[in-house]
């Protein structure tokens, strides 16, 4: 399956956020989900999340609640 749109791009952004303070990659991570849940963007959020998962950014046993108003 070929990746399209932003996601490569995003993967390498992430991946130097990342290596330079594990912080700072997965705070830009929630704050970018956040931002794309407010604008109804779901897809898109959890396709960023599964990617920081798949970085290492958080351990794949990670579960985020989410509360929906």
């Amino acid at each position: 399956m070929e990746r399209e749109g932003a996601m490569p791009d995003m993967e390498k952004w992430l991946i130097t956020l990342h290596t330079a303070t594990v912080d700072a990659g997965r705070n830009m991570v929630n704050n970018l989900v956040e931002v794309l849940w407010a604008f109804k963007q779901q897809a898109t959020a959890a396709r960023l999340f599964d990617l920081a998962v798949r970085l290492g950014m958080y351990p794949e046993y990670y579960v985020r609640y989410v509360v929906l108003a």
